[in-house]
Order: structure tokens, then C-alpha cells, then sequence
């Protein structure tokens, strides 16, 4: 064995190392995080070597997507509104795809939540305060809807249709009130 064989062979032992070493941080760091988008996109290279030696525990990232877009859309029909005259939609949060900063913004965001929680509370507390807010209002018809957010795979490698291939939107409530009706005492 020459001194040159002796150098290659600690040259390949120590790149061979090196990549090995890059390989298990790369491990330690990306695997806990089984959510993350490089993860999906070479789970099947590291997924075997994690799970040999028990790297795939996830940590539970703190929100690892974000939340989808959920609002109350509503129109009213006024006493004496023409059939053929078309009411304006009305949402709660008023500005749906704005984030909350300002605390009433806030508020109003945590009053919609907390109602769509409970579906009585949609008749015992949306329904006759909206018909309070607009005392012109015959009737008014409520929905709750959802927009979710297409998947980042989707949008990185197909971003022309990654808002068609999202999942549609979800109504939850969909109900009529009748403002004339209404009796707060019962309800």
C-alpha cells in the first residue's frame, strides 16, 4: 500500500463521514416537523433512516397551517322591497379577508366563533341582533361559510389551478329569520 492509497482511502473515509453527519442533522432537524413541505417532498430518502432510529417523533409545531376563512354573510329583505331589487351582502367580520389587528376587530372575530360553536346561538343571539341592526329588515337570510386554503404543494407546483383544486366552500349555517316575527322574550 502506497502513501498515495493511504490518502485517498482517509480522503473517502472522511467525505463519506461528512455526508453521513450532513445526512443525520439533516435528520434530527427536518424530521420532528413531519408537516413541513421539504419533509413531503423527500419523505421517502429520510423516512427509512429516521424511523430506524426513532427520529420520527413530532414536535407539534405551533400552527402548522393557517386558518381557514370563516365568516357570516348576510342580506336582508326589506319591508317593502321590490322582488326583483337585490339586496346587498353584509358580513360579520365587515372586512372577511382582512386579518383582525385592531382589538374590536378582534372581537367581533371571537363573537363569531363563539356563536358558530353552539347552532342554537345562531337563533338565540345572531338572528335578533342583526334584525335589531337593520330595523328596515322584513327577513334576513344567514350563512356561515368557510374557504379553505389550498394545500402549498398545490400552489408551488400548480399555481394556475391551485385555487380549483382547493376544497370547495363549506357553508355551515344556512338559515332565514323572519324579523317581524321575532320574539327575543322566548327565546
Amino acid at each position: 500500500m502506497t502513501k498515495d492509497d493511504g490518502s485517498r482511502t482517509r480522503y473517502l473515509i472522511k467525505t463519506i463521514l461528512s455526508v453521513w453527519i450532513i445526512y443525520h442533522l439533516f435528520c434530527i432537524v427536518f424530521m420532528p416537523n413531519s408537516s413541513s413541505y421539504l419533509l413531503r417532498l423527500m419523505g421517502d430518502k429520510v423516512l427509512p433512516y429516521a424511523n430506524v432510529l426513532g427520529l420520527n417523533t413530532s414536535w407539534n409545531f405551533f400552527s402548522p397551517d393557517p386558518a381557514h376563512i370563516m365568516y357570516f354573510q348576510y342580506n336582508i329583505t326589506k319591508k317593502n322591497q321590490d322582488p326583483n331589487e337585490e339586496s346587498p351582502d353584509f358580513f360579520i367580520p365587515p372586512e372577511k379577508n382582512k386579518g383582525p389587528f385592531g382589538v374590536s376587530e378582534r372581537r367581533i372575530m371571537y363573537a363569531m366563533r363563539f356563536v358558530i360553536i353552539d347552532q342554537r346561538r345562531v337563533d338565540s343571539l345572531l338572528g335578533p341582533w342583526i334584525c335589531r341592526m337593520h330595523p328596515e329588515a322584513a327577513n334576513i337570510h344567514v350563512q356561515h361559510k368557510i374557504e379553505p386554503i389550498p394545500m402549498l404543494d398545490n400552489v408551488i407546483f400548480d399555481p394556475e389551478n391551485a385555487t380549483q383544486s382547493a376544497p370547495s366552500l363549506i357553508k355551515m349555517v344556512d338559515r332565514d329569520f323572519n324579523c317581524q316575527d321575532l320574539d327575543e322574550v322566548s327565546l
